[in-house]
């Protein structure tokens, strides 16, 4: 497997995991401790803690959804070739015509 994608994958699931994880931590750590201290002092942690976790999850998924798509791309570009080679390969049925040779090698 290619290393870039290897990389896109690790990037992928690592984002994927931050945006899942502060999804979790919010509805089952961040809202019931909220509750339980009151709208008083809720007020003063809301803003404090709020926008930088609102900014972390904000970005994990914009690039999570990046890395899926460079992903995709660069995974659909070879396949896209892999696939016109192989129906090239099965229209040859004898000597390889010079169109056929210039197809090849512009594959």
């Amino acid at each position: 497997m290619d290393p870039e994608i290897v990389i896109l994958r690790l990037l992928h699931i690592v984002t994927g995991a931050v945006w899942v994880g502060s999804a979790i931590f919010l509805t089952f750590v961040f809202q019931p401790a909220l509750k339980i201290i009151g709208p008083s002092h809720a007020g003063a942690i809301m803003p404090n803690m709020f926008k930088p976790m609102l900014i972390t999850a904000r970005a994990s998924v914009w690039l999570t959804m990046i890395f899926a798509m460079v992903g995709y791309v660069i995974g659909t570009i070879p396949g896209m070739t892999r696939k016109r080679i192989m129906d090239l390969d099965k229209s040859l049925q004898g000597p390889t015509t010079c169109e056929q040779g210039a197809e090849i090698a512009r594959l």
